[in-house]
């Protein structure tokens, strides 16, 4: 199942993100390259070793050339800026998917 992690900025995502991906290897997948390239700098800065992150559009090239194995993993950083350029205007989820990191709490949830 996969899990929704929310939180304020600054509290620990990404980080939590990179520690992720050097963990069981999966790949980061953001909205842009700069994106990409600052969680690879960051990664580095850690001292986390990672598979280079992609963004988005990647993702979906791969998808699309069927180059995505059954068995790879994927992050994916900052999932709203990812909706909100598929100009999403609504989306569900199951509740049980969500977790929020270093006690912060959403309205609604």
């Amino acid at each position: 199942m996969s899990t929704i992690y929310i939180g304020e900025r600054q509290s620990g995502k990404t980080t939590m993100l990179i520690e992720m991906s050097e963990k069981t290897g999966a790949t980061i997948v953001v909205a842009t390259y700069p994106m990409a390239k600052y969680i690879q700098l960051l990664a580095a800065q850690m001292g986390k070793k990672i598979p280079v992150p992609i963004t988005v559009t990647n993702y979906i090239r791969l998808l699309a050339s069927g180059g995505l194995g059954k068995s790879e993993k994927y992050l994916i950083d900052e999932l709203q800026m990812m909706l909100s350029a598929m100009n999403v205007e609504a989306a569900t989820v199951d509740c049980d998917c969500i977790e929020v990191l270093r006690g912060q709490q959403k309205e609604g949830l």
